[in-house]
C-alpha cells in the first residue's frame, strides 16, 4: 500500500500495529488551534520529541513509538533522541518513511534484536495491508 500523506500513513500504522497486538493511538503534539490569534498554542507540558504514534504491545508490555515521515520531511534532534531513550529503555522506536512496507520491514528487523522479539513474533498476525 502505498502512501504520499502523512495522514494516510499515519492511519496504515495504526491499524497495520493494532491487527499485531498494539495499542496505540496518534499523539496530538501540534497544540491547540487558537483562531483569534491564528495560531497552534502548544502546552508548556507538551514534550518534544514524542513520535507520531504512541503505544504498548497488549501481551508483553512494550512501549512503542513510531515517527512517520514523509517526502523530504526529515526527524528533529528531540525525535531522534526521544526515539534514541526508547531503544535504550529496550522500547521499540521507529522512523516510518513513506510507505506501510518500510513498517514491516522495520518491525521484523527490530523483532531480531530485541531481548523480547521472540515473544513478539509469535502475536504477528499479518505482515502486509492492501
Amino acid at each position: 500500500m502505498k502512501t504520499n500523506r502523512a495522514n494516510d500513513l499515519t492511519k496504515a500504522v495504526i491499524q497495520y500495529l493494532s491487527l499485531n497486538g498494539w495499542k496505540v493511538w496518534r499523539y496530538n503534539n501540534v497544540g491547540v488551534w487558537d483562531a483569534k490569534k491564528g495560531v497552534h498554542r502548544k502546552s508548556k507540558m507538551t514534550l518534544k520529541g514524542v513520535p507520531d504514534v504512541i503505544g504498548f504491545h497488549k501481551t508483553t508490555g512494550i512501549f512503542g513509538g513510531f515517527e512517520i515521515k514523509v517526502g523530504k520531511d526529515r526527524l528533529s534532534p528531540e525525535q531522534k533522541q526521544f526515539l534514541d531513550e526508547l531503544e535504550s529503555a529496550n522500547g521499540i522506536g521507529l522512523v516510518i518513511r513513506d510507505e506501510i512496507g518500510d513498517l514491516i520491514r522495520l518491525y521484523k528487523e527490530a523483532l531480531k534484536v530485541h531481548p523480547r522479539g521472540d515473544e513478539l513474533r509469535k502475536t504477528i498476525r499479518i505482515f502486509y495491508i492492501e
